[in-house]
């Protein structure tokens, strides 16, 4: 990293904080208090202070199991930060989430994803010769070329929410591209979910870095952000895990800027529905056979239909444009295969980048301003 890198961006760490919002009523919360947006132990914070603009209280607990809270004047509600990461999750979206978490964190166990080293965690999305599931990494990687080149190449965002964040791996190589990067997941294990981010946590506080990756368990349909307060909101390989997509991609509309973007990536998006109805089918029952369960907890929709995001996006105030990743030839000739050999057709993965509409915002807030040159890892 040169000593630019380190500064960071205009937009980025010499900015103030998150501006928060309660996920149960709307509320403002004011500023996210910097000093919980680290990798520090719970040891090592002492204080919180939050009440940036009188509509928060942000108090160090005297538990110590809980680093600080931010309660809400509005509804009462109380957001704690433990072990480093954010709790924005109501607990009625919590309930409904157990059996999904409890499957979904087997299974990805069971792949090997929990067992993955630091030096396999830090490549991503390039997979070593060792990762698990290196054949799904390669796909992966050949999106994350793309989205790098047709999202950053005009300069690193200023405020970034990554949806469905999993480990951290994208937020962490946005932070230290120079972007401040809000990490969203409702998982927190320690092994895939936002609990095994404390690897990335702890780099950045190496680098000095360290407000630049908040870890927060929220859900997506539920942003703890203020409207506006991100200039990109990305779903990286998490949209199909959405109920509803058009709700959750509206809250990601909300979330972000006039003139920012919503950024889907590595969704699978199929030409017919009855297609990805198919392969939902396929899944259960492979599911079933190997786990024994269909891992169909949550009652996500697993897939979008090509065409699906210019709907939705035009009734939100999102316009879409789309770029394919090229992984390699046999890649590219699956659709070819799939007719010869009489199988359904297999999904196609995008980059697909919605702006909003309407004015740039001004810089009150710090919002509305990219820098440049970009610099990714």
């Amino acid at each position: 990293m040169t000593p630019a890198d380190e500064r960071g961006s205009a937009a980025g760490t010499g900015v103030a904080g998150w501006a928060m919002r309660c996920p149960a009523c709307g509320h403002p919360l004011g500023v996210l208090p910097e000093a919980t947006a680290s990798s520090r132990s719970e040891a090592d914070h002492t204080d919180a202070d939050g009440d940036a603009d009188g509509d928060a209280d942000a108090d160090a607990d005297a538990d110590a199991s809980a680093v600080a809270a931010i309660r809400c004047t509005a509804c009462g509600a109380q957001w704690p930060c433990r072990d480093g990461i954010w709790r924005f999750l109501q607990a009625e979206d919590a309930a409904r989430l157990g059996a999904f978490l409890a499957e979904y964190t087997a299974v990805r166990r069971a792949e090997g994803r929990a067992a993955m080293t630091a030096a396999e965690r830090f490549a991503l999305p390039e997979a070593l010769s060792s990762t698990p599931l290196a054949w799904q990494w390669r796909i992966r990687a050949a999106s994350h070329r793309t989205f790098c080149r047709t999202v950053l190449s005009g300069g690193m965002p200023g405020r970034v929410v990554d949806v469905g964040a999993g480990t951290g791996w994208l937020a962490w190589r946005l932070a230290v591209g120079g972007a401040d990067v809000l990490a969203v997941d409702v998982s927190d294990d320690a092994g895939d979910g936002l609990g095994a981010g404390g690897l990335y946590a702890a780099d950045l506080a190496a680098r000095g870095l360290a407000r630049r990756f908040v870890r927060a368990v929220a859900h997506a349909d539920r942003l703890p952000v203020a409207d506006g307060a991100a200039d990109l909101v990305i779903f990286n390989a998490s949209l199909h895990y959405a109920v509803d997509p058009a709700a959750t991609l509206a809250e990601a509309a909300r979330a972000v800027r006039p003139g920012g973007r919503v950024v889907v990536v590595d969704s699978p998006i199929y030409a017919r529905h009855s297609s990805g109805a198919q392969m939902v089918a396929e899944r259960a029952a492979a599911f079933t056979a190997r786990y024994g369960y269909p891992s169909t907890a949550q009652g996500s929709r697993e897939f979008l239909v090509a065409g699906e995001l210019e709907r939705i996006g035009a009734a939100i105030g999102l316009t879409f444009r789309h770029a394919r990743p090229f992984v390699d030839v046999r890649w590219a000739l699956r659709p070819l295969t799939a007719r010869l050999r009489g199988r359904r057709a297999p999904a196609r993965f995008a980059v697909s980048i919605g702006t909003k509409r309407g004015e740039r915002v001004g810089d009150r807030h710090g919002h509305g301003r990219e820098s440049g040159p970009t610099r990714m890892l």
